[in-house]
């Protein structure tokens, strides 16, 4: 299960300063958990991998008028190579990017398949038939709901020369079970704090009041008690 805990950490921080007679906010509505997960294949950092191979290569400078890119693009390529990602159960948005690094290829030069948890999301793709220029990078989208705890395996097929991937990123976008059960508790928690950090306030500012009362006939009765 991979889980964000900077993004619950994120949802339940109190920001700004309090005054006396003014209370805190109510709770905020706690956004679904986003766990992102994102591959940098070919690099050092690249998991869950089985198959393929690394590629690295320094990329020219692109024209001004195609999106930039990284001077250091890597990728994992290979005739057939697979992701197995551990995310448990739940609907993700699978982002995949791709770049052609040979300057020597054309359109058609390369075609290659990809299937995630068995459904085919592209057929015989051709990166340069999008890009039109080797460098440039593409992003291919896909809603993908994972059950039984399978997680994301993302298979990758040569069909014409070896297929590659440059980068997998992995968006939670509804959570389920865990991490639902999470978000309610996390709600009840704050809801606790809220309330409990409430009375105290309002605690305080009669004290204050009171604090205020008694330095009022101080300075009235010339700065000496009437007992």
């Amino acid at each position: 299960m991979i889980v964000s805990l900077k993004r619950i950490l994120g949802s339940l921080v109190l920001c700004g300063v309090l005054t006396f007679g003014q209370t805190i906010p109510p709770p905020p509505v706690i956004q679904p958990l986003v766990p992102i997960v994102t591959i940098d294949s070919g690099s050092p950092a690249d998991r869950f991998f089985v198959g393929g191979a690394t590629y690295t290569v320094v990329l020219p400078p692109q024209p001004l008028d195609l999106p930039p890119v990284n001077d250091d693009a890597t990728i994992r390529h290979g005739s057939s190579f697979t992701y197995n990602i551990p995310t448990g159960n739940g609907k993700f948005k699978v982002e995949l990017k791709f770049l052609e690094v040979f300057p020597t290829y054309v359109e058609g030069s390369r075609k290659f398949h990809v299937d995630i948890n068995g459904t085919r999301v592209l057929e015989n793709y051709d990166i340069l038939k999008d890009t039109l220029i080797y460098g440039s990078a593409i992003v291919k989208s896909f809603d993908v709901e994972s059950k039984n705890l399978e997680g994301i395996k993302i298979k990758f097929t040569g069909a014409v020369r070896s297929a590659v991937v440059s980068t997998i990123t992995i968006t939670e976008v509804e959570p389920t079970g865990l991490q639902k059960r999470i978000l309610d508790e996390l709600a009840c928690m704050y809801i606790t704090i809220y309330q409990t950090l409430d009375a105290q306030i309002k605690e305080l500012q009669k004290q204050v009041d009171s604090m205020k009362f008694d330095i009022q006939v101080f300075t009235e009765y010339g700065g000496s008690y009437i007992n």
